[in-house]
């Protein structure tokens, strides 16, 4: 029965908008048959069954199915695109246009798995040993510079995964420079600077306040002077001498302008770099690649063809390094950031505003200085409190840890004396007690053995002189008489005897010196084997007293979170000792003392962890990957549909689409429409919903750190000492922004007054949760979607009931989809509204600008005790006012973030209409389109559908099967690699600053070195 919105013979089939192909009339088709539907059953695989199979192994699944994908669809693209060159005359029958979309989406799939990063930066104290331990992470030994005199890493620099299998580009590097507008104004900026400073100090004042703003505006210019000075000096060799002579040498027609106009092209390499805006390094070598990099990286210089040379790195904004290391291909991306203690400001500063973008962020400290090195434990705090935040509530060990590096470096002796842990165990004593006893035997030995040797020298030289007796008698003989011969024959006989019984002598000394030798040998592994016990002991020990040292504070620290849950304890800081030279020394398997496996180097476990901490993230991009390749399959199923040659429902495309075109419309609006009402609730979200437990605590909080600004050292609860007035009128003029003082004789001291008034953030834990009212809202709308598509074939169009409703059940792959795509959007707002709290200390600044600069105007008798009342005054009488206004300028930030979220929300939701409408197109297409009239171009379709039909059997095996099941992609696994490792071990004891001076008695060493203390502490 034909349809009823159809002719039933003779309809003209129209071709896709725009086709050059002129409509021809062809044969009308009957009803599908079985053969002719799509598979109308869903096919299980198990990336989509493994929800209860473990977090490593479930990833691997995953991964393992993104690169199966991704190889049957580099086959079929070469498929398609040949086809596509081939059949240019038949782009109707083809669906050529559907095809070129096919290629694209795959393209772009395979874009955006390559682009995928999750960044793992590591932060730390100049000297850390932050590159060395990212080249053991990779593997690449010295790739990144880890310089000994000085600090190496000067700029960002990031390593991922490299894609290019280019021959020749094993190793590649990206370089990315500055803006050249902003190194303009940052040479004007110190230009000026310059400038204000030989003016002041020409500027001749008299009173004691006109001396205090002049010293203070000083001080304000050499702030600017001293961040870009060091950048212009190691590039274009200007000293500030040499800028100051420009500038006195300055005419009237001359501007600033002019001025670094004329330095920028003073080098023409360098105003090439900022033109270009990027370099590419392409190489076969590792140690290459290092060479071609390092002079953007750290301060090493960059060299001419003519012999001249400069720094650059003052003019690199990062360099991305792309290499073929196991850790980075599940979309790590390692960043090597500047050491935070760096002398160069600019280095530090980019250090800090890059940190605020890691997604895992690891505190690099030598062991030695980890628990009490000042600068160590303020980037400890800060990446805890940024952990917190980004978080959003979830306390789970991710996001944030310690690295304590240089676990090898120690003294054994020293530690094993000091340290009562060590000092009082048994097994301790046992190894002592067996070495003091061996070195006693080997003593005797070396002295045995010498003796032996000696009674052996002796033999052998009685033996020789016997020899040369026997020798010397038997020349003789043959001129002897009869008499004499018999005599001379007695005496042979008896040389003969002592020969053989020296001889016997000899052999019973060597034998025995064997045996003392052998003994020997044995006395050295055993010293050895109780050597490296003890070695392992104490770093094992130590790892586990600073450790505990390190918990202990942040365990406080976590305790004071608004909402924390404090009926349990909380769950400890991730933290791990390394030894760089151990692991290094256990690959060239020459082990050194202490370390006799890579899981004693802790490189492992760090790896393990990082893997774990990147899961959650990289999961969520692999569902929304795959989710897509599914839908790249169903297409290819559709167009490679196997038709019945009599099938013919008379249709046309247009009479088809305009069939479903209502359906689709209503839907476009109402599924966006139900997920955005659905989604509401967001709105309802607060991260600051403990508004008034913050600003009561903010209050209190900052009346007592505004008190503590007049101390020197505002930080140190146990130091009163005054700060000088000069210095707290600077730090006052520059409202209470970061200001270095330089008093002679003393060491540099930073103030950082607003970043002190901070208070912890609670994130609100609600956030994915929504993701459940919005999905249920998309299941039921996407259920009535497909249902009423249905309900339309089965009355418009009857006769096609049967092959659309195989399309119907892979169209419900859309879900899937969005689901993915929902996690994934609500997730980042999560990391959005975290990172509103970085915008504190602005809105703080704001809203004490009046109280700073009412400050500053005191002046006359006893200005300085009357400024620091002012300030405090006004924390106590308006503290908790002062708040109100910083955290609306919050929450307005959170809700224009928020107020995008619904668009999005409903671009998704459109968006899987979409797709089911690009598989009805396929459909159509793999229906309607084929012209029976041109052979040539069926057959060629024909072929082309059997070759395609044949390309999607092997993926859907592929996918049916696991890694390693089957011939599917024999040599390529999984991108999660498996963490393993072990080898043998031994090395000179050096001094260590951590000789523990602890008193308390942490556990025994059986304890602590098998990991039984630590079973409350996650990996």
């Amino acid at each position: 029965m034909a349809p009823a919105s159809a002719s039933p013979q003779g309809i003209k089939r129209e071709p896709p908008p725009g086709s050059p192909l002129a409509e021809e009339d062809v044969p009308a088709k009957r009803q599908a048959t079985e053969t002719s539907r799509v598979g109308t059953q869903t096919i299980s695989f198990p990336w989509k069954t493994c929800d209860n199979v473990k977090d490593v192994d479930r990833l691997r699944i995953k991964e393992y199915a993104v690169k199966v994908a991704q190889k049957h669809c580099a086959k079929l693209k070469k498929e398609l695109s040949f086809s596509i060159f081939e059949g240019q005359a038949d782009a109707v029958v083809l669906g050529q246009r559907m095809l070129e979309q096919w290629i694209k989406e795959d393209d772009d799939i395979r874009k955006t798995h390559e682009n995928f990063q999750i960044l793992v930066g590591v932060q730390g104290p100049t000297g850390a040993g932050k590159s060395s331990f990212l080249g053991s992470l990779l593997l690449q030994h010295e790739m990144l510079p880890s310089g000994q005199d000085g600090a190496a890493t000067a700029a960002v620099a990031k390593v991922s995964w490299n894609y290019d299998d280019t021959p020749g580009h094993q190793f590649r590097a990206r370089v990315t420079f500055r803006p050249i507008e902003e190194i303009f104004g940052n040479l004007k900026a110190l230009l000026q600077s310059i400038k204000r400073v030989m003016v002041l100090e020409k500027t001749v004042v008299t009173t004691v306040e006109d001396i205090e703003e002049r010293e203070n505006d000083i001080a304000i210019a050499e702030e600017t002077i001293n961040y870009e000075l060091p950048g212009v000096k190691a590039v274009w060799k200007l000293s500030r001498q040499d800028l100051e002579m420009i500038l006195r040498n300055k005419t009237e027609e001359e501007s600033y302008f002019d001025i670094v106009r004329a330095i920028l092209k003073s080098n023409q390499t360098v105003l090439g770099f900022l033109r270009g805006n990027i370099l590419d390094y392409k190489t076969t070598s590792r140690l290459k690649l290092g060479r071609a990099v390092r002079p953007f990286l750290d301060s090493t210089p960059y060299r001419l063809q003519d012999g001249g040379q400069f720094a650059v790195w003052p003019l690199v904004e990062d360099v991305h390094i792309y290499v073929k290391s196991d850790i980075l291909k599940s979309g790590m991306t390692l960043v090597d950031l500047p050491g935070c203690s760096d002398s160069v400001a600019r280095r530090a500063e980019v250090t800090k505003a890059f940190a605020h973008q890691l997604d895992v962020r690891l505190v690099v400290s030598p062991i030695a200085r980890a628990s009490d090195e000042e600068k160590s434990q303020e980037l400890m705090q800060s990446g805890f409190d940024e952990a917190q935040m980004k978080l959003s509530g979830k306390d789970d060990g991710r996001g944030f840890g310690i690295i304590m590096t240089m676990t090898d470096s120690i003294n054994v002796d020293t530690y094993l004396r000091s340290t009562p842990t060590l000092k009082f165990d048994s097994r301790v004593k046992a190894n002592l007690d067996k070495l003091n006893k061996l070195r006693a035997e080997e003593t005797g030995l070396k002295l045995e053995i010498e003796n032996t040797k000696l009674e052996m020298s002796k033999a052998r030289a009685q033996k020789a002189e016997g020899m040369e007796a026997y020798i010397d008698m038997m020349e003789k003989r043959e001129s002897q008489i009869d008499d004499e011969r018999k005599a001379s024959d007695e005496l042979l006989a008896k040389l003969k005897n002592e020969s053989l019984n020296l001889k016997s002598s000899f052999e019973e000394a060597q034998k025995y010196l064997e045996q003392l030798e052998a003994r020997g040998n044995e006395i050295q592994r055993e010293e050895a084997d109780a050597k490296n016990w003890l070695h392992n002991a104490s770093v094992q020990v130590r790892n586990w007293i600073v450790k505990r040292k390190i918990q202990e504070k942040y365990s406080a620290q976590r305790s004071k979170i608004p909402g924390a849950d404090s009926s349990k304890p909380p769950p400890p800081v991730p933290i791990f000792g390394v030894s760089t030279n151990a692991y290094w020394n256990l690959m060239r398997d020459a082990p050194i003392a202490g370390f006799a496996t890579l899981e004693s180097t802790g490189y492992p476990a760090v790896k393990k962890w990082l893997l774990e901490a990147t899961m959650s993230k990289r999961e969520k991009h692999l569902d929304a990957v795959l989710g897509r390749y599914q839908k790249l399959m169903n297409l290819m199923r559709i167009y490679s549909k196997e038709s019945n040659e009599n099938e013919d429902s008379g249709l046309t495309r247009s009479s088809f689409e305009e069939v479903l075109e209502k359906t689709r419309r209503k839907f476009t609006t109402t599924i966006g429409l139900e997920i955005s009402r659905a989604g509401a609730k967001i709105q309802l979200l607060n991260p600051l919903k403990n508004r008034d437990e913050t600003v009561k605590t903010f209050g209190f909080e900052a009346v007592r750190i505004a008190t503590r600004w007049g101390r020197k050292f505002p930080n140190k609860k146990g130091n009163s000492t005054k700060i000088a007035c000069n210095t707290y009128k600077a730090i006052v003029k520059r409202h209470g922004r970061t200001y270095p003082s330089k008093t002679k004789g003393c060491p540099k001291i930073t103030y950082n007054w607003l970043e002190d008034l901070d208070w912890d953030k609670d994130m609100n834990k609600e956030l994915l949760k929504i993701k459940v009212p919005i999905m249920e809202a998309f299941k039921k709308v996407w259920a009535d979607y497909l249902k009423e598509l249905e309900q339309v074939i089965s009355m418009e169009l009857p006769a096609l009931e049967e092959s659309f409703s195989g399309i119907l059940t892979m169209v419900s792959n859309a879900e899937y989809v969005c689901e993915s795509n929902v996690l994934q959007l609500l997730e980042g707002l999560s990391k959005e509204t975290s990172s509103v709290g970085f915008d504190l200390v602005d809105y703080l600044e704001e809203e004490l600008a009046q109280t700073f600069d009412g400050a500053l105007r005191i002046s006359g008798g006893g200005a300085h005790v009357r400024r620091c009342d002012h300030i405090v005054q006004k924390f106590k009488r308006s503290g908790e006012d002062l708040c109100h206004p910083v955290l609306d300028r919050l929450t307005n930030k959170l809700e224009a973030k928020k107020k995008k979220i619904p668009g999005k929300l409903i671009s998704i939701a459109q968006s899987a209409v979409e797709d089911a409408k690009q598989q009805i197109s396929f459909f159509i297409n793999n229906l309607i389109e084929n012209y029976e009239t041109d052979e040539a171009s069926q057959a060629r379709k024909l072929e082309l559908q059997a070759s395609i039909r044949a390309h999607v059997a092997e993926w859907e095996q592929g996918w049916q099967q696991r890694e390693g099941q089957g011939d599917e992609l024999p040599v390529v696994t999984s991108d999660t690699p498996v963490v393993v490792g072990e080898t043998k071990i031994e090395v000179d004891d050096e001094e260590t600053e951590e000789t523990d001076g602890v008193v308390e008695d942490f556990g025994t060493v059986d304890q602590i070195m098998g990991g039984y203390l630590d079973e409350d502490e996650s990996d």
